[in-house]
């Protein structure tokens, strides 16, 4: 059995280096400041001391993913159910919010704003509130049957129509389009009704004579089938603001910004109408990238918007002008970012070269390069917490990236790095790199 040398170290430990070799890992050119090939258990502190990680509690049992917390409320997915998970005293009490999710392992990503949480999984949407699950946006009422009547008063033309729902909270759906009709005297409306419960009322738009703007006639008051007739006598003055108006398509990631809600779908960023959080118009709201998005994240003054080879900086709080610049021509590891404090102002992710910090003005901080090798798998969960003093940023990962790497470069990958440890709480995950962040500057990884 090879002897194993003993080490003493006080303060002024560094961290992991695994890029240097072990005879040099003392020899940093700053004095005091030592570095380690390997560290478990362990976290550093801002001085450079060691400290006793601390061990970790199981409050759930079961094969849960997608964990994400909100004001003192986890919630997480576990089969075809969304959960959510909050601590009262000493007990953990869990409560189904949604059921019936398909079948697979994808990751939920969520977006709260105000007393809403929007969530997406790239094949479902909806929001929570109050508790409970509901949907995101509503589908729009297909297109109104005319037919023309003799009775009114309307002067021989060209009149359109178009017909959107009402739901109970006053959110009004879009329209898909609208429907002529030449008409003397009157016409009538066939509409139909909803299959969202949620649903009270059915608005009737009409235009005038020859024109495009439709205005609001009639509100049914109730979700049901029927047929209006418009005979001319309504005064118009309630116009359209929903044309063309949809619910938003299920995408890998969701966010919020100045107003918006985004939505990244593979390569494409969806934005909604301005303050209609649930109204997408794909027709024109929309961005285009090479290639998938893996990273979305608002900063106070732009958006930083990562792909599987790029990371860029959208700069700007209109989202109609921002000015868009390339900021590392390598790409982020989807599912990593997670906020840092100011929580506004700095994120934290895994890239293909590392772990990496961003910031207001577009920078971007490449924390590990140089100094540790750290596995990119093509999936992770980060989450950053601050404990004993000391901010870390910690990131689990799954199905290593190994083309990026030549075999010489796996070799020694492989025999200078095996970080496995699990996360608290409710999932047990391997793969996972642990960076201590004191002062914002890397001191070590952990594992």
């Amino acid at each position: 059995m090879k002897k194993r040398k003993l080490v003493e170290i006080g303060a002024g430990l560094g961290g992991i280096n695994d890029y240097r070799p072990k005879e040099e890992l003392d020899e940093d050119g700053e004095p005091g400041i030592k570095y380690v090939a390997d560290c478990r258990n362990f976290d550093i502190d801002n001085e450079g001391r060691l400290r006793s990680r601390k061990g970790r509690k199981r409050v759930y049992a079961g094969d849960c993913h997608s964990l994400f917390s909100h004001h003192g409320i986890s919630y997480f997915r576990e089969g075809d159910t969304l959960k959510s998970l909050i601590k009262i005293g000493s007990l953990f009490i869990t409560a189904t919010i949604a059921t019936g999710i398909p079948a697979g392992r994808r990751r939920m990503w969520y977006a709260p704003v105000n007393d809403c949480i929007y969530y997406s999984d790239g094949v479902v949407t909806g929001v929570i509130q109050n508790g409970q699950s509901r949907a995101w946006g509503i589908t729009p009422p297909p297109l109104p049957v005319l037919r023309g009547s003799p009775v009114g008063s309307l002067p021989q033309g060209t009149y359109q129509a178009a017909v959107t729902y009402v739901r109970n909270d006053g959110y009004e759906s879009g329209a898909v389009g609208v429907v002529r009709i030449e008409a003397s005297g009157g016409f009538s409306i066939d509409y139909a009704a909803s299959g969202n419960p949620a649903i009270v009322s059915i608005n009737i738009y009409i235009s005038a004579r020859g024109t495009d703007t439709l205005y609001l006639v009639y509100s049914t008051g109730a979700n049901h089938s029927g047929t209006y007739l418009y005979d001319g006598t309504t005064t118009l003055s309630v116009p359209l603001n929903t044309m063309f108006e949809y619910p938003p398509a299920a995408g890998q990631l969701v966010e919020f910004f100045y107003g918006y809600m985004l939505i990244a779908s593979g390569n494409v960023l969806f934005y909604s109408e301005p303050y209609r959080y649930e109204s997408f118009k794909y027709a024109s709201n929309f961005m285009v990238f090479e290639n998938r998005i893996t990273l979305l994240c608002a900063v106070k003054d732009g958006l930083f918007v990562g792909t599987d080879t790029d990371i860029y900086f959208l700069q700007g709080t209109d989202i109609l002008q921002l000015r868009r610049f390339s900021v590392a021509g390598y790409g982020a590891v989807y599912g990593s970012p997670t906020r840092g404090k100011p929580y506004a102002d700095v994120v934290y992710f895994l890239s293909r070269r590392g772990i990496c910090r961003v910031t207001t003005g577009g920078q971007l901080e490449n924390l590990t390069d140089d100094v540790i090798y750290v596995d990119t798998g093509d999936d992770g969960a980060g989450y950053y917490r601050e404990q004993g003093g000391i901010e870390q940023y910690i990131v689990s990962m799954t199905k290593p990236h190994e083309e990026q790497l030549d075999d010489e470069a796996w070799d020694t990958y492989n025999q200078r790095i095996d970080v496995e440890m699990s996360l608290p709480a409710l999932n047990v995950v391997d793969n996972v790199a642990h960076v201590g962040l004191p002062r914002l500057e890397v001191k070590g990884l952990l594992s």
